[in-house]
């Protein structure tokens, strides 16, 4: 792959990022280099829960908006996130996450 191939895939990846950050729907999914995990399980006017996995294990986190969501995964100092949306996956008691730890509030 040549880096003009690789640049316009880059920035297709971060378009939608900031697309499903900004509008996150149950079952999308984020990743950061396969390690980190976020599996979106709900989204409503009270805010985001969602299933995060470290190391293999899957906790429920929840966030009171989706500000507060987004804030967690933004960089900070410049536009950005440092997960990257993968795909949309519904979630279904066959695929759901084993939990390993009770859910925290973000």
């Amino acid at each position: 792959m040549t880096d003009s191939e690789l640049f316009p895939m880059a920035r297709e990846w971060r378009k939608q990022t900031e697309e499903h950050m900004l509008s996150p729907q149950v079952g999308d999914r984020f990743t950061e280099m396969y390690a980190y995990w976020v599996w979106i399980e709900k989204v409503d006017e009270y805010g985001v829960v969602a299933f995060e996995s470290q190391n293999g294990e899957w906790r429920r986190r929840i966030w009171p908006t989706q500000d507060a969501f987004r804030k967690t995964y933004a960089y900070g100092l410049f536009r950005g996130y440092w997960v990257h949306y993968i795909d949309n996956k519904p979630l279904e008691n066959d695929n759901a996450p084993q939990l390993d730890a009770p859910a925290f509030a973000g």
